[in-house]
């Protein structure tokens, strides 16, 4: 079986140092929800052996906040520039390409991508409430957890199960 955890920035701020929309980093707000939602990660054994994650300055700082929530068992990110505005079909282009040796997978991104792509992954055996949740906005530190049998090659849309979605307000503080 394998996972993959599909995982939208943290609250980013609205204006950036350098200008632009890549350099906007996390609120404080958003720190301190990266890092919960990393210890939450933890607690519930969801920890990926590979983290791909956008170049952006808020994806790479949502990354760094879980990472320290998950603890030592964190894998280095694989930082992919295509994230930063990749449609969905191009990050499960991405995901194809995992080594088989990985089973368990974080994609770190922005949305539309995210939730267009949780959406489209969904099979019929999808547990329900996730899926009722996952319809609504996806926010900001929102956290869709897939399960699917086979290899990362042959995930197609419509073939994993979303086991869970989480809202930053599901983080226990």
């Amino acid at each position: 079986m394998r996972e993959l955890l599909l995982l939208r920035h943290a609250e980013a701020l609205n204006e950036s140092p350098t200008g632009d929309d890549i350099g906007r980093p996390l609120s404080a707000r958003g720190h301190d929800i990266a890092l919960r939602l990393g210890q939450a990660l933890a607690g519930r054994g969801w920890i990926p052996q590979q983290a791909l994650v956008s170049s952006s300055v808020r994806t790479r700082q949502t990354w760094a906040g879980v990472s320290q929530g998950v603890g030592d068992r964190a894998p280095q990110a694989v930082f992919a520039d295509r994230l930063y505005d990749a449609t969905a079909g191009r990050i499960l282009d991405l995901i194809r390409t995992i080594s088989d040796d990985v089973s368990s997978l974080a994609v770190v991104g922005h949305n539309p991508s995210m939730h267009e792509l949780a959406l489209r992954l969904c099979g019929d055996d999808s547990e329900p409430e996730a899926v009722r949740r996952l319809r609504l906005p996806f926010p900001a530190a929102g956290l869709a957890r897939f399960e699917f049998d086979g290899p990362w090659e042959h995930l197609n849309p419509y073939a994993a199960r979303l086991t869970h979605f989480l809202h930053p307000q599901d983080i226990p503080d």
